[in-house]
């Protein structure tokens, strides 16, 4: 599915720039997978994409519109909302009981319903070893979208320095001493939206060390879900233990 390799223009989808990442982490997995899943399937050209990419999966996707595509029998749709988890539970009943390989959320990119489809996929239709991808997570930058807040890249900022000219006199600058490094004021963050989610995910990648007993004052029981993580600027790969 490589760029070079994969003739995309046959399929309605907008997913080209993506392609590059999703060669690196499904090529090697090809063969075995059996079920995948796409919330949010635009035309449906990404659906038909999948199909002869996954030669032996069946393709499931869901969009909130009515969608139709032709396909060779292994792709069916469903129309419904991503949040409804109703739905998803009988999507996961009817088409993979034992649950999906690969699970692709584009469908809103709104924080809330992320969340909602998230949790429940994640926890309960997603195979030991499945890999999870949210897409368009940067839509959590953008003031227009409803949960979406732009940042201020002022000297408190890694991005500020980075790409800008400094001196490195942090302590002259004040960054030391009564920055967010040493006094209690918070880092520049997403508590919510889409880019809040994906900091919620990472807090589980190290729900381990984040919940030890001498730092909560109680024997922790949790245990992660998340082999790894991998971010792009517009994918977010979670992978299951």
């Amino acid at each position: 599915m490589s760029v070079k390799d994969f003739d995309i223009q046959h399929f309605h989808t907008d997913k080209i720039g993506y392609l590059e990442y999703y060669d690196k982490v499904f090529s090697p997995i090809k063969n075995n997978v059996k079920k995948m899943l796409e919330l949010g399937i635009y035309h449906g050209g990404s659906l038909q994409m999948w199909e002869k990419f996954f030669t032996k999966a069946d393709i499931i996707g869901v969009d909130i519109e009515k969608i139709d595509v032709p396909n060779s029998g292994r792709v069916k749709i469903y129309q419904g909302d991503q949040k409804d988890t109703s739905l998803l539970n009988k999507i996961t009943g009817d088409c993979a009981p034992e649950g999906f390989d690969i699970i692709i959320d584009d469908a809103s990119h709104f924080g809330k319903e992320t969340f909602i489809s998230f949790i429940y996929l994640f926890k309960n239709s997603l195979k030991s070893k499945g890999v999870y991808v949210i897409e368009d997570w940067g839509t959590g930058y953008w003031p227009h979208f409803p949960d979406g807040r732009n940042i201020t890249l002022d000297k408190h900022h890694v991005s500020y320095h980075l790409h800008t000219d400094t001196d490195y006199d942090f302590k002259q600058k004040g960054l030391v001493s009564k920055g967010p490094f040493l006094n209690n004021r918070r880092f520049q963050s997403h508590d919510y939206g889409m880019v809040g989610l994906i900091k919620q995910i990472i807090d589980e990648l190290a729900i381990e060390q984040a919940t030890l007993p001498q730092y909560t004052n109680k024997e922790s029981t949790y245990k992660t879900f998340i082999e790894n993580i991998l971010i792009t600027p517009g994918q977010c790969f979670i992978f299951k233990k």
